[in-house]
C-alpha cells in the first residue's frame, strides 16, 4: 500500500494519514505484443518464424535484459511467452 502523498495526491492532511491501494489492471499482459506483432507480420508480407516474431518484437519495444530475463516456472522468458501468445492469437484470427 502507498500513501496518499506518494501517488501525488493532495487529499488534505487528515486523509494523508489514511492508506490507500492502488489497483493494477487485471487482464493479459500479452495484449500490449498485438501492435507490434501486427506490425511485423504486415511488414514480412504475414508470415515469420515464432522465433523471428519474437526477437522483433522485443527489439521494437525496446524491452530491457532485466525483462527479458525474468523466468516462468518451467524456466521460459516470461517475456517471450508472452509475445508467443500474442503471436498465437494474430494467427488464429487468420489476419
Amino acid at each position: 500500500m502507498l500513501q496518499a502523498d506518494e501517488v501525488g495526491v493532495d487529499l488534505g492532511s487528515h486523509a494523508k494519514s489514511r492508506m490507500i491501494t492502488v489497483v493494477k489492471a487485471k487482464g493479459p499482459e500479452f495484449i500490449r505484443f498485438f501492435k507490434p506483432i501486427l506490425q511485423i507480420l504486415r511488414q514480412s508480407g504475414g508470415s515469420g518464424t515464432t522465433s523471428e516474431v519474437i526477437d522483433r518484437a522485443i527489439e521494437l519495444l525496446q524491452i530491457p535484459e532485466s525483462e527479458q530475463e525474468v523466468a516462468l516456472k518451467n524456466g521460459q522468458s516470461r517475456i517471450r511467452n508472452q509475445v508467443q501468445w500474442g503471436r498465437l492469437i494474430w494467427c488464429e484470427l487468420d489476419i
